[in-house]
């Protein structure tokens, strides 16, 4: 019986015929799976005793910008931090369960967000995030602010709802809570406050654009100037394979698309320093939040695979009232192709695409 040697390129053949099938399955799994995996905090402690309806009614404010897709849980502050309610996707046993909490104890917020980290490392679907709503300050915590600065909990994005009647003491450790891991510190001074925060840290973390008049279909209609500051990288799991530099060659890039674009009749730069105040100026406020390296093997082997992808959150505010104007969140895919191609190349036109998909969404708003 004569012998039948395939070569090199024969097999490679057989490997894309039968393993893209796979890959096709795997990406539809992948879209099943939960696209944000959220841990939330809750101040219940007795100091906050008289605001508790206030936080309930901002939390559950919060919870209208999820979806089926999305998954979250809830952890009680009080003396003795516990899982209140395991991961869900359904708001109205999450609404159900944030009703029931009342004042008791003290505050270990410390300790809780740290109980709140572990549990979204080890258990989470998806890129984790805290969200944590609270009254006053941690007075019961076995961890002090230095050691959970420290620990893996201090990595995850963190956003801070205090209020309302904030005290000017808490601002600090919970700035130092935020800022690190590309989150956010917001501070109420009153129950009205309270709710337009927890709205608007909705809508940043999901990129929905509730924040808009309703009825309003170009949002940026009156605005003929946009400044655009540089591009930061969140610091988040979801970003550490990134090079250094690839999100200053976005903001070049996407300066440059807007100018061609001529959406705006003046588009200012503001990447090497403070972006100019001014009424009846647009601030476009960009973020990487996700980055996937691309695999040439995975390129030479698969047809479906071995892409880069690049994840940008944007917030668009008005420059004088910083109030925000509308938001969405784009992720902008490149690869070669079957047979390779160079990596660099690749990561670079994901961010020539990722600018292109920002100028296509402002002119849909425009």
């Amino acid at each position: 019986m004569k012998r039948v040697v395939l070569r090199p390129e024969t097999w490679l053949l057989f490997a894309v015929l039968v393993l893209a099938p796979a890959v096709r399955s795997q990406a539809a799994v992948g879209q099943a799976q939960p696209s944000r995996s959220v841990a939330i905090v809750i101040d219940d402690s007795e100091a906050a005793g008289r605001h508790q309806e206030d936080i309930s009614q901002s939390v559950q404010r919060f919870l209208k910008f999820f979806g089926e897709n999305d998954e979250l849980c809830i952890y009680a502050a009080a003396q003795r931090p516990a899982l209140w309610q395991e991961f869900t996707s359904d708001e109205d046993v999450l609404a159900n369960r944030v009703a029931r909490l009342s004042g008791r104890g003290k505050l270990a917020l410390y300790d809780a967000i740290a109980a709140a980290g572990h549990h979204l490392q080890s258990e989470a679907t998806s890129d984790p995030i805290i969200v944590v709503f609270v009254a006053g300050e941690d007075n019961a915590s076995s961890m002090k602010l230095r050691d959970l600065l420290q620990s893996p909990a201090a990595k995850i994005p963190t956003y801070v709802v205090a209020g309302p009647d904030t005290d000017w003491r808490i601002q600090e450790p919970y700035q130092q809570l935020a800022f690190p891991n590309g989150g956010r510190a917001y501070f109420a001074n009153n129950p009205a406050e309270m709710l337009e925060i927890a709205r608007q840290t909705g809508w940043r973390i999901t990129g929905h654009t509730e924040v808009a008049a309703a009825g309003e279909a170009k949002p940026l209609a009156p605005y003929k100037e946009v400044v655009v500051p540089s591009i930061p990288v969140a610091n988040s799991k979801a970003t550490e394979q990134i090079s250094g530099g690839d999100n200053v060659l976005l903001h070049r890039v996407l300066v440059s698309r807007l100018r061609k674009s001529q959406l705006f009749s003046e588009v200012v730069d503001a990447g090497s320093g403070p972006a100019p105040a001014g009424n009846g100026r647009l601030e476009l406020l960009a973020t990487i939040v996700g980055y996937q390296q691309g695999s040439r093997t995975k390129r030479e082997l698969l047809a479906f695979g071995g892409g880069t992808k690049l994840k940008v959150q944007v917030v668009l505010r008005d420059s004088g009232s910083t109030q925000p104007i509308t938001g969405f969140v784009t992720e902008a895919t490149a690869s070669s192709g079957l047979f390779g191609g160079n990596d660099e190349k690749i990561e670079t036109e994901a961010i020539l695409r990722a600018a292109d998909q920002i100028v296509a969404e402002l002119r849909k708003r425009k």
